[in-house]
């Protein structure tokens, strides 16, 4: 079976978390450090304005935990979005105001921010979908002007620029994903980016039980100190990455640049080798000329068959899927307008197989799998 993703690990993220178990410390320590440290450079911001989480999911959690948003504001989301992010803010007493997205990308566009914002609005959540940056300058700018939080999940977008400023980093925050699937993986993992610095110590202590260490003993500057005790700043949850995770980020962030590439290059390809069978549409946002894109999904359009594509490409062999059910539909959000691009766009996206373990000739067999389903 050809997978629609897949982790890329090896023999360095092997060695890297034996040396990490041999030093005895695999709880947050220096390795957690480093890699807030690597993921800043990476992304263009400082290591000390990112806080890691055990998850994304968690971290969208988290940043609602520290915002604490009056209960009955409303908060913009994409209907098209991963269900952690919908419940972290039906969660806090919020209301979920959906909105629709493009269905040329399946990004939300400056208009259905609008459409869907009114006097009770305090946020909006901007999904770069699959690494397609859209409209997220217009956004951010309207968002400023109406002193509404930008949030941003960069979680599929890592490695996706605009002028060389990073998916996650024009809104308030930013969060990334750093589970199995991803980019970057840690096993699991996520992270926040805040613009600013006041907010990083609250999310820090937040989400460590609502204490302001990890170990006593980074705070046993005095013989006679008793680095025992503690003072509880909030009612926080443990929600904190670990060295054994960081180790095996700090590899794979390593390997980022090289990664990339492979994902541009078969991207590419796909594009190429698709074009010429008319009832699809590759998906992929071109932003040579402007700045990068993370090719973290392949995602087709397509014109008729849809579920029937997906159906014949199971049986030789190859896994697709589609990412994200309109959460529109979910009754327990308590919404029921219809967003038509949302629905459209859930009954004829595919997406193909996409991540780094995959080489030129499965591709091309791919390709060759759609063409045959559409000839047929």
């Amino acid at each position: 079976m050809i997978n629609v993703f897949e982790p890329d690990l090896g023999d360095l993220e092997v060695e890297a978390t034996r040396q990490t178990i041999a030093s005895k410390w695999i709880g947050k320590g220096k390795k957690e450090e480093a890699f807030r440290e690597a993921f800043g450079n990476l992304i263009g911001v400082p290591g000390d304005s990112i806080v890691t989480y055990n998850s994304c999911t968690e971290a969208f959690f988290q940043l609602f935990d520290f915002l604490s948003l009056p209960v009955g504001s409303e908060v913009i989301v994409p209907s098209i979005s991963f269900v952690g992010v919908a419940n972290s803010v039906a969660a806090h007493g919020l209301k979920i105001s959906f909105c629709d997205v493009s269905v040329k990308d399946g990004n939300p566009t400056l208009a259905h921010i609008q459409e869907a914002c009114n006097e009770n609005t305090r946020a909006v959540i901007f999904q770069h979908y699959g690494g397609n940056t859209g409209e997220i300058e217009k956004i951010a700018d309207f968002c400023r002007a109406k002193n509404m939080l930008l949030i941003e999940d960069a979680a599929a977008a890592l490695g996706s620029t605009i002028n060389g400023k990073s998916a996650g980093t024009f809104g308030d925050f930013g969060l990334w994903s750093f589970d199995a699937m991803k980019s970057i993986s840690c096993g699991d993992g996520g992270a926040i980016y805040t613009k600013n610095n006041s907010h990083v110590n609250s999310l820090r202590i937040q989400g460590y039980l609502g204490l302001d260490f990890t170990s006593g003993l980074d705070r046993a500057n005095l013989a006679n100190d008793r680095w025992w005790n503690f003072e509880v700043k909030n009612f926080g949850r443990r929600s904190i990455m670990n060295d054994l995770a960081a180790s095996i980020g700090l590899i794979q962030l390593s390997r980022f640049k090289e990664k990339s590439k492979i994902r541009t290059r078969l991207s590419k390809l796909y594009f190429d080798t698709l074009a010429p069978i008319q009832d699809v549409t590759v998906l992929i946002q071109r932003q040579e000329a402007s700045g990068g894109h993370s090719h973290y999904f392949l995602p087709i359009w397509a014109k008729t068959g849809r579920d029937e594509l997906a159906y014949f490409l199971k049986s030789k062999g190859v896994y697709t899927t589609f990412r994200y059910l309109p959460l529109h539909h979910q009754p327990i959000y308590g919404y029921a307008n219809e967003l038509p691009n949302s629905e459209s766009f859930a009954d004829h996206v595919l997406l193909l197989p996409m991540h780094t373990n995959l080489n030129d000739e499965e591709v091309q067999l791919i390709c060759s799998l759609v063409k045959d389903f559409y000839e047929k």
